[in-house]
């Protein structure tokens, strides 16, 4: 008695497997990076809510994504370094966030960079806004910049109006004694403005008790409001935004799930 059997042709599965690998992998494979890289992209903006007070739209909108393609393998997640639109010719995020990931001086800002390059303070030294990082408003940076503006206090016209602002340069009571008396406009006049500012009822004081610490002030009626403090060094930070570390506790904790997702949606 003959056995019964019966036969295959394995070509035509072999040919289907091999429009998978050829075709639908690459496919998953570029769907899953994507997936992870937005994965990796909340977790990011979860871990800066997490680390820092209150931090800005525009620093938690700064994350980048390169996306990977079919013949592409690779996608990369990073904060832009670049701004363009509105707000073009501000800070980008890449840099001022660079040392809260690495550690080190923090980044200077182009608010502290114009205060060096007019002169306002070294190049070592940094304006510490008093209310906190994070905490003022860019429409205070505007107003401070341009209520200073090339030393316009130092002149013969020192009009300062409750709200304005006025810069006490570092050791400017030895600079105004050191300085011929007559001198117009000179530093002994501004120091002088500025005393008064800071003493509007005009209550017998010395220098010393009447100039404030070196900084940016508001004008107020009853003084001189500091709402930066001029800083001998710039600060330096350790690391605190765990970015890489992050990210890769994002793609390990997602990958499979991802990857699952993707492989039922692309086969079925």
């Amino acid at each position: 008695m003959a056995q019964a059997s019966i036969s295959f042709n394995g070509n035509k599965i072999n040919q289907k497997l091999d429009l998978i690998v050829r075709v639908q992998l690459p496919w998953i494979a570029t769907k899953t990076l994507q997936k992870l890289a937005q994965g990796v992209k909340e977790d990011l903006r979860q871990e800066m809510q997490t680390k820092f007070k209150n931090p800005r739209p525009f620093t938690l909108n700064s994350i980048g994504i390169t996306p990977s393609n079919k013949t592409k393998l690779i996608t990369e997640i990073f904060h832009k370094d670049v701004i363009t639109g509105a707000r073009k010719g501000g800070n980008p995020a890449a840099f001022y966030l660079k040392p809260q990931v690495l550690g080190g001086e923090i980044y200077k800002t182009k608010f502290q960079q114009r205060l060096i390059r007019k002169g306002y303070m070294e190049a070592d030294n940094y304006m510490m806004p008093t209310s906190g990082w994070g905490n003022t408003k860019k429409g205070v940076y505007q107003k401070v910049l341009w209520g200073i503006n090339v030393f316009e206090a130092k002149n013969d016209h020192f009009t300062k109006t409750r709200g304005s602002y006025v810069h006490v340069p570092r050791n400017l009571v030895e600079a105004a004694r050191s300085e011929p008396k007559g001198t117009k406009g000179g530093l002994r006049t501004y120091a002088a403005n500025v005393r008064a500012l800071n003493n509007p009822k005009g209550k017998k004081m010395d220098w010393n008790q009447s100039m404030p610490p070196a900084g940016i002030y508001k004008v107020q009626a009853n003084g001189l409001k500091q709402v930066f403090k001029q800083l001998d060094r710039t600060p330096n930070v350790r690391p605190k935004y765990k970015f890489r570390d992050t990210g890769e506790r994002s793609v390990k904790s997602n990958f499979q799930q991802f990857f699952d997702q993707t492989v039922k949606e692309v086969i079925g």
